[in-house]
């Protein structure tokens, strides 16, 4: 069975989360595409007249373009480390993102915080809540990896957080971010081992929550990602990365697709990307025509100019394929 062309994984850079398609191909107008990705945030904060602002180490001249639908293009740089940061309609920077580039068809995608309502359970205590019982030490040794992260060091990321996991071993944002630099060097079944940790020592922390759910999927553990979705969405429902994470989960165990598609109504107001993630889903456990039609409502109500052309590619190919493929025999 012939697979989407994208793959899903989770990075982290400092404590937040960000979601990244790895493409198997440039885009078809490399002129006008040389990097380019998506925003992914709410609507609600799209719509305030943001600007994503680019620059790097190994070029000094800014690029700027608005944010208008969250997509984005910038022209050819050298390779290298590069600064993007996302400002308000009063050029104040509201979010900041290092990644390193080859400097030609680089796909990027920049996450905002998880959106999340209040707790349902007012006695809940956060994370944030018990800092003061967390010994300074460890405190400074998880900012120091926040920004090891941030800067893309990885390995002087994963040192400080174990250093920061030593001096206080029930830190779950430590753990968390730990995941997700073994993530970045592919050592999934360490990051696992971490994610499972955070979401034990915090279950409410929803971050944990997202990253071990994730990583459940990417290891085939459905059934399990679907509990631990199930779980954090009775405290965070209107949270649509997590209706996305549970859409996937009961189609890849086998489950009901109607429910399925209910929760990727509601992941898709607000994560429009939610239909590549389960069209991907639905393509591995040979719903063909369903991951079909996800993939042409994408390309309809959100596909930027240089997703289109591999989508399109893609939905052609596919369809193709159906046609060509025998046809059972029909029984009298």
């Amino acid at each position: 069975m012939q697979r989407l062309f994208f793959l899903c994984a989770l990075a982290l850079m400092a404590h937040h989360l960000v979601y990244s398609l790895e493409l198997n191909s440039s885009p078809l107008d490399p002129e006008r595409c040389e990097i380019w990705g998506r925003v992914i945030a709410p609507s609600s904060v799209l719509e305030r007249g943001l600007q994503l602002e680019f620059v790097g180490e190994a070029s000094a001249r800014r690029q700027k373009v608005p944010l208008l639908d969250g997509s984005f293009q910038f022209s050819a740089v050298p390779s290298g480390l590069y600064h993007f940061r996302i400002l308000d309609r009063f050029g104040q920077t509201i979010l900041t993102r290092t990644k390193q580039l080859k400097g030609e068809g680089d796909y990027v995608l920049l996450r905002f915080p998880l959106e999340t309502t209040e707790p349902k359970a007012a006695s809940m205590i956060s994370v944030e809540g018990l800092r003061s019982q967390i010994p300074s030490k460890a405190v400074r040794a998880f900012r120091d990896g926040e920004k090891a992260a941030t800067c893309g060091d990885v390995s002087k990321s994963i040192g400080y957080f174990e250093e920061a996991l030593a001096l206080y071993p029930r830190f779950p944002k430590a753990e968390a971010n730990l995941a997700v630099s073994y993530i970045a060097i592919g050592q999934d079944d360490l990051a696992l081992q971490h994610a499972q940790r955070a979401y034990e020592l915090d279950p409410d922390f929803p971050d944990a929550a997202q990253i071990f759910a994730t990583l459940l999927q990417h290891a085939r553990r459905y059934l399990e990602a679907e509990a631990v979705v199930r779980c954090i969405l009775r405290t965070y429902d209107k949270t649509s990365e997590f209706h996305a994470l549970l859409a996937v989960s009961i189609i890849g165990h086998g489950g009901n697709i109607d429910e399925a598609l209910e929760h990727l109504k509601l992941a898709a107001v607000d994560f429009p990307m939610a239909r590549l993630l389960v069209a991907n889903i639905l393509v591995e456990t040979n719903h063909q025509s369903l991951a079909l039609s996800q993939v042409k409502e994408y390309i309809r109500s959100a596909a930027s100019q240089c997703e289109r052309p591999q989508l399109e590619n893609w939905v052609a190919q596919t369809t193709k394929n159906a046609a060509s493929a025998p046809q059972p025999e029909a029984t009298h």
